[in-house]
């Protein structure tokens, strides 16, 4: 643990040494355990609070590589400053080190409760129609809605609701007399798709984080310092192209780097 510690000091002294303010366990990192900050000429990386000298280690070089990539393409725009010409076959390769790097439980997760929700939102629907043939998913059901007393009308967009110090909540829907089968039917599909809604904008931009090259660059950079024999199996030939840039001192920055942690 020493050694690492030791790490952990360097590199920050080095950050600091070409202008980058360190922020170790002094902020939430916006939420994340790492985040960089680049505004104008000024640079930051902020590592979240309670998390360990491991996990320091891999956020600074992480977001240390956001700082290459915006130093090299300030734009972010293009992994060429590195690779060369960025391949399909390095593209894949960096996506499987991130598909290493970031837990498969985790999306895994998330299309199960997709795929469970599905299966209530057309359970529900169909037992809808049995009441209203015309019935349409996709869109709001007016007959049953202006039907609806205000108070459950509340329930259709929030799980639960404060009316004049009176709570009504989705996990009461069957307490309610005097909701019938059908509303409290299209109140609880209501519920799922907004839930379904969430989970899908979080696989969106799950996916669109997957192949994000910056982060497919970070991922791969704080990696190939971590654990390197695991990287150059999963990425053989963006491996070879590091060790070139270390070896020819291409960018000085990646070398330093190589210093400190080898």
């Amino acid at each position: 643990m020493v050694g690492q510690r030791n790490r952990i000091n360097e590199l920050v002294q080095y950050l600091k040494s070409i202008g980058i303010v360190v922020n170790i366990g002094k902020n939430k990192a916006r939420g994340n355990k790492g985040f960089f900050l680049r505004k104008n000429c000024e640079f930051r990386i902020d590592v979240a609070k309670n998390i360990d000298e491991q996990s320091t280690l891999s956020v600074l070089l992480h977001e240390f590589a956001h700082y290459i990539h915006s130093k090299y393409d300030k734009n972010l725009l293009s992994l060429d400053f590195i690779f060369g010409s960025y391949s399909e076959d390095i593209h894949q390769e960096l996506l499987n080190v991130t598909v290493h790097a970031i837990p498969k439980d985790f999306a895994a997760s998330l299309f199960a409760q997709k795929e469970k929700l599905n299966e209530q939102i057309h359970d529900l629907s169909s037992k809808i129609k049995n009441y209203f043939c015309d019935f349409c998913i996709s869109q709001k059901y007016v007959p049953i809605e202006n039907n609806l007393k205000l108070k459950y009308k509340y329930l259709i967009k929030y799980d639960k609701v404060n009316i004049f110090n009176s709570i009504y909540s989705i996990d009461n829907i069957n307490e309610y007399d005097d909701l019938n089968e059908y509303e409290r039917y299209y109140i609880l599909l209501c519920q799922k798709k907004r839930h379904l809604k969430k989970i899908n904008t979080k696989i969106s931009r799950m996916n669109k984080y997957y192949n994000n090259q910056s982060e497919l660059f970070a991922r791969f950079f704080e990696m190939y310092f971590l654990n390197l024999n695991k990287v150059k199996m999963l990425a053989p030939l963006s491996s070879k192209i590091m060790d070139s840039v270390i070896k020819s001192d291409k960018i000085s920055e990646i070398k330093k780097i190589h210093e400190i942690i080898f």
